[in-house]
């Protein structure tokens, strides 16, 4: 029987791939095609839909820990928005606007676009360093964390922020609304 899953917050490609090969040597699922642009997750199996979003999330959590797996028949009631992450998206914004008004007391301005930057991108930090650790290099929360690093090291603070503004956002469109 063919059923399809979506696989929500899976934002790393190179994950996405190590878990599409992993369930396709699933004994119990064949015929497997993950789509990282819609996070569908489509396998043929003789297994109930409860117990296939078991095995697949066991074997989801191996490589991706904050991915849920979803029935696509219910992702569009399922899905909730992250209300800890906009929370942090509206601190940060907020301490952004402000560190950029006011410019003139510059040493007060850095240390309130780093605590912008740290409310953020911790996360983001963390998963780089977790990353490397595991030996996955250049993936995007690698790269954001390079990208973010080089403007501290260049003192474009501002510029720190925002890109961690910015990718956290388009993160958090993407994955938290319906389509």
């Amino acid at each position: 029987m063919k059923r399809k899953f979506i696989l929500n917050g899976l934002h790393c490609s190179t994950c996405a791939s190590k878990i599409e090969n992993a369930i396709k040597m699933h004994k119990d699922f064949n015929n497997v095609e993950y789509y990282f642009a819609t996070s569908s997750l489509i396998v043929f199996t003789n297994l109930s839909e409860k117990e296939s979003i078991n095995i697949i999330d066991k074997i989801v959590k191996i490589y991706e820990q904050g991915v849920s797996v979803i029935s696509a028949n219910e992702s569009k009631f399922t899905m909730e928005i992250n209300k800890p992450l906009l929370f942090r998206i509206s601190i940060s914004l907020i301490l952004f606007i402000l560190a950029l008004t006011i410019n003139i007391f510059n040493e007060i301005s850095v240390i309130i676009l780093m605590l912008a930057y740290f409310i953020i991108g911790y996360d983001i930090l963390l998963r780089s360093i977790k990353d490397l650790l595991g030996g996955r290099l250049f993936d995007e929360n690698f790269l954001m964390t390079i990208a973010t690093i080089g403007a501290i090291g260049i003192k474009e603070y501002h510029e720190a922020v925002a890109v961690m503004l910015f990718y956290t956002i388009w993160s958090f469109n993407k994955f938290n609304t319906c389509s």
